[in-house]
């Protein structure tokens, strides 16, 4: 998602992509120019869409080494998790830090996920969709088939997971990023938010107690600071910008206000967070 994000709001913010070598997805820069990095592995939280200095940046620069930032809107666990040379990439880190990743974009026996993202095909009727389109579709077919599918997705979502965080070898910190707690029950019948819960989308308490024992330690950033967040251009005048769309979904009502995405502030709170953690471990590396 970084090519949309860069076209959809190159009017007031430059996210400076490049490429890694042998990787085709860009990635959000600047690029490492060392070969002692920290390593960060999420989705568009980690990316910081509408961010100067998102969290990897602020580590970076607390800790003094290069942040390798891997975030990915939408991104999957197997985004990383089965892509051998993004994950040398990560194995050469010093650090890794690993976000919580929303469990929409996860693959069920209904909906198979494509480009380890949002994006998929309902197996039921063959059709291209996106994540929200297929659970709209299942809600409205069947609330008991709705759950089964849910707590399916929920278990394959700890077994990826699992095998990512087994995957990465460098000491590693699991990440939540959110403005909720992992605190969350879904409710049938009722909207879209409703069943997913906000990010990431399903994940719960056990989910997280689940994996949290993967990691070498495990921190929560839980903040609203600076939501909502007004979007201004260079010369602070607010600007518009147009949520960037899942294909074949249509284009979102264009706003000034981000709603959704962290602000700097919560940036800034999910760095105060790690970064003694990272010290820790690396005292005892």
């Amino acid at each position: 998602m970084g090519i949309p994000y860069q076209i959809a709001d190159a009017h007031f913010i430059d996210y400076r992509l490049y490429r890694l070598p042998g990787v085709k997805s860009p990635f959000r820069g600047p690029a490492v120019k060392g070969d002692r990095y920290i390593a960060c592995v999420g989705a568009a939280q980690t990316f910081g869409r509408f961010v100067d200095t998102p969290y990897p940046r602020l580590v970076s620069s607390a800790l003094g080494i290069e942040a390798l930032n891997l975030g990915r809107g939408g991104s999957s666990s197997t985004f990383v998790g089965e892509n051998p040379i993004l994950l040398q990439h990560v194995n050469r880190a010093a650090l890794v830090v690993v976000q919580v990743l929303s469990g929409r974009s996860q693959s069920n026996s209904m909906f198979q996920v494509l480009d380890d993202g949002m994006r998929g095909i309902n197996l039921e009727t063959g059709q291209p969709c996106t994540a929200p389109e297929f659970y709209t579709w299942l809600m409205e077919k069947d609330k008991e088939l709705t759950q089964r599918i849910v707590e399916e997705t929920r278990t394959n979502y700890i077994q990826s997971m699992t095998r990512l965080l087994n995957a990465i070898k460098p000491p590693k910190i699991l990440l939540w990023f959110s403005n909720r707690t992992p605190e969350y029950q879904e409710r049938l019948g009722g909207s879209l938010l409703d069943l997913f819960g906000k990010f990431p989308q399903f994940v719960n308490r056990p989910m997280v107690d689940a994996l949290r024992g993967q990691a070498d330690a495990y921190t929560e950033c839980i903040s609203k600071r600076g939501i909502p967040q007004s979007i201004i251009d260079r010369g602070f005048y607010p600007v518009t910008f147009e949520d960037v769309p899942l294909p074949p979904s249509p284009p979102e009502n264009v706003v000034t206000i981000n709603t959704y995405y962290p602000s700097p502030e919560m940036h800034e709170d999910a760095a105060a967070m790690l970064i003694p953690v990272c010290r820790e471990i690396q005292v005892h590396q």
